[in-house]
Formats: structure tokens, sequence, C-alpha cells
């Protein structure tokens, strides 16, 4: 079962709030020794491994932590990190549409549609055709109206 249970000597958060993505990971290391299915210590982990530039081992915890608890969006934010890191951007674009569909209305919601936009953007640069693109993903495109911006997300 995943453990929520917060702990004082947990420094793991604190380091990562710092940027001190070593420390988080050797103290997240630490902490799933006691229990492998530790939600903070498997963030913190997949967090660490990606601002470390370790995508492949990132995508083994996202997994995990995918698989005990589907319905964070933030985890397939992260996945999509890193599976960009990896150049691997067809997948990308399907996590970001899935951190999309699970985001409530607001402004973190706005970020991830922007996020799309970016890699859209980055993949039309490559050759790829845009409706395509915005087709994969099961978003309707943001409309554009004298320089404003106006999305109109749609999930499939």
């Amino acid at each position: 079962m995943a453990s929520r249970r917060p702990s004082l000597s947990w420094s793991g958060p604190a380091k990562a709030q710092a940027g001190d993505w070593r420390g988080a990971l050797l103290a997240a290391r630490r902490r799933l020794k006691r229990d492998p299915d530790d939600l903070s210590g498997l963030e913190v982990m997949a967090r660490a491994l990606v601002a470390l530039g370790a995508p492949d081992e990132a995508l083994t915890v996202l997994r995990h932590l995918i698989r005990l608890n589907p319905h964070e969006p933030a985890y397939d934010l992260w996945r999509s990190s890193a599976l960009q890191a990896k150049g691997r951007y067809s997948e990308a674009l399907v996590s970001l549409s899935r951190a999309y569909s699970l985001y409530k209305a607001g402004p973190v919601k706005d970020r991830v549609l922007e996020e799309v936009e970016l890699l859209i953007s980055f993949l039309e640069l490559s050759g790829h055709t845009p409706f395509a693109l915005w087709s994969q993903v099961g978003i309707t495109p943001p409309v554009r109206r004298k320089g404003n911006r106006e999305a109109i997300p749609l999930i499939n």
C-alpha cells in the first residue's frame, strides 16, 4: 500500500525544492528502502532523475508511480519531460495530453496547454504537419484572433 505519512526526518522534498537533485535522489533512495511504494519518495526520485538527465531510470520510476496513482497529472508532465529528453516526442505529446485531461480548469491546465503548443511548434519546425499533431493529442488547437490567443481545449 502506498504511504502518504509525512516524516520529520524526510529531507527529499526540501532538497528537491532547493535544487539539490543529487541530495534529493540519495534521500529518496534511503526512504524507498523502507517502503518501495512510498509516493513521496518515488515522486522525489522521479523528479531528481529527470533533472539529473537520467530519463531511462526516471521512466521506470514514473511507470511505477502511474500504476500506484493513475489520477495524478504531475506524473504525466514529468514523464513527458523524460520522453522528450530521449527524443520520443510523439509519446511525450500523449503524456501531455493525458496530464491535460486530468487537470481541473485553472492556471496549471493552461500551462500544460502551453507545453503542448511549444512541443508541437518544435515538431512543426522539424517538418511534422500541425493538424496531425493536434489530432494525435486529442486537443483542439488554440484559435488565434487579432494576436490574442484563445485556447478552446477539447479532449476526445
